[in-house]
């Protein structure tokens, strides 16, 4: 017997109030998971090139030293 009529309640009308899209639900939490990691290789990528960038950089400023020091 459903509680409604152990407490001698009568429902005329009732609605639903939360619905739950699971599917729905899971493929967006996916694709988020998706962009957030693209922009995480992104920032690794971008990471990597400044560093190869500031290590050729340094090689150059040494390289340009050393040839002025021995031309001094």
């Amino acid at each position: 017997m459903s509680q409604s009529k152990l407490c001698k309640l009568n429902f005329d009308d009732a609605s639903q109030i939360h619905l739950e899209f699971r599917k729905f639900t899971e493929e967006l939490e996916a694709t988020q998971v998706a962009q957030q990691e693209a922009e995480r290789d992104k920032l690794k990528k971008g990471t990597t090139v400044s560093a190869v960038g500031n290590t050729k950089a340094a090689e150059l400023i040494a390289n340009s030293l050393a040839t002025w020091q021995a031309t001094a």
